[in-house]
């Protein structure tokens, strides 16, 4: 027959010098990759029993925060996605158990058996994290501690809170009762229309990534229907400056009629409303309220004998 050139044949022959040492090789990396297989696999364990519990006791969820996946951007004025993190499946994972929520969780209720909650929603969120990564060839286990890291702390932080409402329980006694306003609370998923002159108070947990709103009292002032989004000032967060050291302050400076305006107002104290501002200038930036009515040129009221302009 016609003359072949060198052809190797798998399984046959008896081993070479150096054949050895590929063998050698080969079983390291196979038993490498077994280890970190198993490591893989003790981590998602460990995930799938803390979100069960989870899902059983959804207090632990409460306090599992991330970062939201859209925020307002001021500068561009809308609602925009938010900048990628290093662990984006993590806050994936996170938005999911805690029920379509990061900054504060509304997770599901527990089922009425005792069982576990009615969604499964944390295990159904560990669930999906560990897919994801398998589908796009990433490494499963950095995400992984990362998301379990962050369960642990949750659920650390519930049994702590609970602990230090049942001391607080102690210590005031069974009749000392504090006297609350009535609030209401607004699930994240809530279609009910706000109106102009509603006050949102912002829970401990919520907008803790956000400064301008974190712990905030917010008055709604307006309402734009078309562009589906509010306008709201923070009522509760003093800037510890005046209206003079603004005006002093803004790189173009208020024309002289705009400052004999605002000389009666210079030594009034400012607060932060929020974040967005139009950067025209100190009178168009500030906003005024105050309980004078229709005697201020151009004011209107946006809740009970409080006024705006």
């Amino acid at each position: 027959g016609p003359s072949l050139g060198p052809v190797a044949f798998l399984g046959g022959g008896q081993p070479g010098p150096h054949d050895g040492g590929a063998a050698r090789g080969a079983g390291r990396a196979a038993r490498g990759c077994g280890a970190a297989m198993r490591a893989d696999s003790s981590v998602y364990r460990q995930l799938l029993r803390l979100s069960r519990q989870a899902d059983r006791q959804p207090s632990r969820l409460v306090t599992l925060l991330g970062r939201p996946p859209r925020l307002y951007s001021p500068q561009l004025r809308k609602v925009a996605r938010a900048p990628p993190t290093r662990l984006p499946f993590v806050e994936d994972a996170i938005w999911e158990a805690a029920g379509g929520s990061t900054e504060y969780a509304h997770p599901a209720e527990a089922a009425p058996s005792g069982r576990g909650a009615a969604s499964g929603a944390a295990a159904t969120a560990v669930r999906r994290h560990r897919r994801r990564a398998e589908a796009l060839g990433l490494a499963y286990r950095g995400e992984a501690e990362e998301l379990l890291k962050r369960l642990k702390d949750a659920a650390l932080a519930a049994v702590e809170a609970e602990a230090l409402r049942a001391a607080s329980s102690a210590v005031a006694g069974a009749g000392a009762e504090v006297a609350l306003p009535p609030l209401e609370r607004v699930p994240v998923r809530d279609t009910t229309p706000a109106a102009v002159g509603d006050f949102l108070v912002t829970h401990p947990l919520a907008c803790i990534f956000q400064p301008a709103l974190d712990q905030a009292v917010v008055l709604l002032d307006e309402i734009d229907e078309t562009a589906g989004h509010v306008r709201g000032l923070v009522l509760n967060m003093p800037s510890h400056a005046t209206l003079r050291e603004l005006v002093a302050a803004w790189p173009e400076g208020p024309g002289s009629e705009a400052l004999e305006e605002l000389e009666p107002l210079l030594g009034c104290p400012l607060w932060r409303g929020g974040d967005i501002a139009a950067a025209q200038g100190p009178k168009d930036d500030v906003r005024w309220l105050h309980a004078f009515g229709d005697s201020v040129s151009g004011a209107r009221e946006v809740a009970p004998s409080v006024f705006i302009g």
